[in-house]
């Protein structure tokens, strides 16, 4: 069984108890928010993939503070998986209830090629340099 995560950059410029209500409405589902080594995090399940929202600041210090909320959504996945499809469900999600400026899919295996995920526009594939 394979995983796949996608970390999307939320350009919501609220509260985070204000986007829990926007996340709320775009999945339709009731959220609880814990506080996650200085965090708000609030996570679910749906039958398609797993949700955790991320708040953009750290009660433990400001250097640690994030610019963006992020969303991430980890699929699990028997057989293969099309990565076009699940795109085109969260594009279909986020659509006129959240604003976002791109997403990142992770690779699996060191090597593998990014995807680079936007709202509006055509998905960019590229691999990073090493180090």
């Amino acid at each position: 069984m394979k995983t796949k995560k996608i970390s999307i950059v939320l350009l919501e410029n609220i509260s985070f108890e204000e986007l829990i209500l926007k996340i709320e409405k775009a999945f339709n589902v009731f959220l609880s928010v814990k506080n996650e080594k200085g965090r708000f995090v609030s996570k679910f399940d749906t039958e398609k993939f797993k949700v955790k929202v991320i708040d953009r600041y750290d009660d433990l210090d400001e250097i640690l503070c994030d610019d963006y909320h992020t969303l991430e959504l980890t699929f699990t996945n028997k057989e293969s998986f099309d990565y076009i499809t699940n795109e085109n469900l969260i594009k279909e999600i986020l659509k006129n209830n959240i604003k976002w400026e791109y997403g990142i899919w992770s690779p699996i295996e060191i090597g593998d090629p990014y995807r680079k995920v936007f709202p509006n526009k055509e998905t960019e594939i590229f691999y990073r340099t090493p180090i």
